[in-house]
């Protein structure tokens, strides 16, 4: 598993994650007479494909307890089932994210959608996992709370679509946001399983002869 070793290192990744994810949608200008919901299948089987490539890349690289595989063989089934499920409704959340573009636009559903699941994955995966300071999450929660309410006013004080077509998208939006929410908190769940002890990892063929002498 491929860990940043620094808080600017994870910080740089983190934008980075945040860069691609709001610009995914942009690449469909390079595509003609094709659905935008089709689109997104073509994105999530590229998310797939690519996690793939990374858990045997970077996920492996040094091998010893902490590489994909080993994690895998000696992770309980209830913390992959909580990582599974997180990655199903987040999916759904994306699908509905989509279907909200396509009906209000880029500009107000992402912000919109993604600004309830910061919101709602903040708090309850504070409430799963307290951890951090308190103070500045609600701070930050706060402000995206506020943009969320703007983005809706200037959505309403636009006035060029149809009444049924504006509270259609935007409540497709609200419910991908919800649902993206949960998401956060499912994963934060799947990462509080334990670490099995050193007989357990030698079982399984994961423990350097070099950790094992440490341990």
């Amino acid at each position: 598993m491929f860990v940043p070793t620094s808080f600017t290192a994870a910080l740089l990744m983190t934008i980075l994650c945040t860069i691609c994810w709001g610009s995914f949608a942009n690449t469909f200008k390079l595509t003609k007479n094709y659905r935008f919901e089709l689109y997104y299948w073509d994105y999530g089987i590229g998310i797939f494909l690519i996690s793939l490539v990374y858990a045997v890349t970077l996920g492996s690289s040094g091998g010893g307890i902490f590489s994909f595989l080993p994690n895998i063989r000696q992770a309980e089934a209830i913390y992959l089932f909580y990582a599974a499920l997180g990655g199903f409704i987040f999916n759904i959340a994306n699908v509905l994210l989509v279907a909200g573009i396509d009906m209000v636009g880029l500009a107000i559903a992402f912000p919109l959608s993604i600004g309830i699941a910061l919101v709602e994955g903040t708090v309850l995966s504070y409430l799963v996992h307290p951890q951090g300071s308190a103070t500045l999450l609600a701070a930050g929660v706060l402000m995206a709370l506020v943009a969320v309410i703007f983005i809706g006013m200037a959505y309403a004080a636009r006035g060029t679509a149809s009444a049924v077509s504006s509270r259609k998208g935007t409540m497709v939006c609200l419910v991908s946001g919800l649902l993206m929410g949960i998401f956060a908190p499912l994963i934060t769940k799947a990462m509080q399983g334990s670490h099995p002890d050193a007989s357990q990892l030698v079982s399984v063929g994961a423990l350097s002869p070099t950790l094992l002498q440490s341990s």
